[in-house]
């Protein structure tokens, strides 16, 4: 047996390395995305208050554009906090 590993230990080297780099730049970010996507719906940052509403004369096109890009911009926020850049 330990002749066997002395022969393939590079194999398992390559094993792990490739572990490790699909963890770092796939499953990890995969999480996050979906942690700060969850927690911004979650916790309701996109919503805008009743003054922002009466400001965009109660118009639901500009308040749609605003909440969209009020969850955009903490989307991002909450992703650069975890690490990542997009």
């Amino acid at each position: 047996m330990n002749e066997k590993f002395k022969k393939y230990w590079w194999i398992i080297v390559i094993i792990l390395l490739i572990g490790g780099v699909f963890y770092w730049y796939e499953w990890r970010p995969a999480k996050i995305r979906a942690y700060c996507e969850k927690y911004v719906f979650e916790n309701k940052q996109w919503e805008t208050s009743n003054t922002e509403r009466e400001q965009l004369g109660w118009d639901m096109n500009k308040i749609n554009a605003a909440e969209r890009e009020k969850s955009n911009y903490y989307y991002e926020v909450c992703i650069h906090k975890k690490g990542i850049n997009q």
